[in-house]
């Protein structure tokens, strides 16, 4: 049975999550992502042509059928969501399957209660999250998965701790319960033995606070999440303690999924062809990702790079973090994930459906 800290834990997510219906009237002013119209120059009256010449030869048109727009959730630039939405805006990978996706950036938490209530059509969710909202009745599916965990828990270079048994009491800085990072330390200090929020006082806050709390001392450790990892990493006065990702593979032979696309079943049974078109789009923008390198350059500017040393360290750390379509070993991961989170009562229930929705 849970203990009192899970049962609080338990308790503050239902009322974050749960609560969302609640809100829907509270959040119809919503920030949008201005689209910038480029101001159409008049046209000069086309000159006839002579007499004599031959007429011309009709040149093939695009379709003209309008793109399906889609009120889509997205985190704001500098973050590993914000780069997949660049991507596919830079490229046009929504036009080219039908879809407009129309961006409205979100704090993950909000992000996940906007999806919830409707506001946003299509948006990220994480594995626990995921669990809970289902289980209070609200049918959320995931689409496809997006990418995994890339947080990562940074010590300063000369600290003493070698593990994160060395931790022990110490302060950590982390962003709040709801997130995605958090509720993956939870599992994975359970898998090695540790218990996240007795074993470490926690410091939580939104990412600039988890980064600045370390650059100012006021904690010993930080758990910040990509392309913010590479930048402490890149001045030379922070070191890596643990690769929560690679120690969750050491663990269970899969990726850490993290992040997936959602949306509400309903709406996925009323639009399956523009559900998979979104699908199809942010699968797209992710494949882009992996095979060009040099896209971490193209999109410096949305990440924040900072200097030849962030950029570099970038381009080695976010890579691979990007997850291709679901396979069966990272279905077994996810259940894993949402399977731990119940035995530690952060989610109620398992989901009495498959963890990716059959399109």
């Amino acid at each position: 049975m849970p203990g009192t800290s899970e049962r609080r834990n338990l308790s503050s997510r239902r009322a974050f999550l749960g609560g969302a219906l609640r809100l829907g009237a509270g959040l119809g002013a919503l920030p949008i992502v201005a689209a910038c119209a480029r101001a159409a120059t008049p046209a000069s009256p086309p000159t006839a042509p002579p007499a004599a010449a031959p007429p011309a030869t009709p040149v093939a048109q695009a379709p003209t059928a309008r793109p399906r727009t889609v009120v889509f959730g997205t985190n704001a630039g500098g973050s590993a969501m914000g780069l997949v939405t660049s991507v596919v805006k830079r490229h046009g990978l929504d036009l080219r399957h039908g879809v407009d996706l129309d961006l409205k950036p979100f704090d993950p938490a909000d992000g996940e209660k906007a999806v919830v209530i409707g506001t946003l059509e299509v948006g990220i969710f994480v594995p626990v999250s995921w669990a809970i909202v289902n289980h209070e009745g609200q049918d959320i599916s995931f689409l496809a998965p997006i990418y995994r965990n890339h947080g990562a828990v940074l010590v300063r270079t000369d600290a003493p701790y070698q593990q994160m048994a060395d931790l022990r009491g110490k302060k950590i800085a982390t962003l709040g319960q709801i997130s995605g990072l958090y509720t993956s330390m939870q599992v994975l200090m359970r898998e090695m033995g540790l218990d996240w929020e007795k074993d470490f006082q926690l410091v939580s806050g939104p990412a600039p606070a988890v980064a600045a709390a370390l650059e100012r001392g006021d904690v010993e450790a930080a758990v910040p999440f990509e392309p913010n990892s590479s930048l402490l990493l890149s001045t030379g006065k922070y070191r890596e303690l643990l690769n929560p990702n690679e120690a969750w593979r050491q663990l269970t032979g899969s990726a850490m999924f993290l992040v997936g696309l959602a949306a509400r079943q309903r709406w996925i049974d009323q639009n399956p062809d523009t559900a998979r078109a979104v699908k199809a789009t942010i699968l797209d923008a992710t494949r882009y990702i992996r095979e060009h390198p040099d896209v971490f350059e193209e999109e410096r500017e949305a990440l924040g790079i900072q200097s030849a040393a962030h950029l570099a360290l970038v381009k080695q750390r976010m890579a691979d973090i990007y997850l291709p379509e679901q396979d069966p070993a990272l279905v077994r991961s996810v259940e894993e994930i949402v399977d731990r989170s119940v035995e530690l009562g952060i989610a109620p229930a398992k989901p009495q459906k498959d963890v990716f929705v059959r399109l």
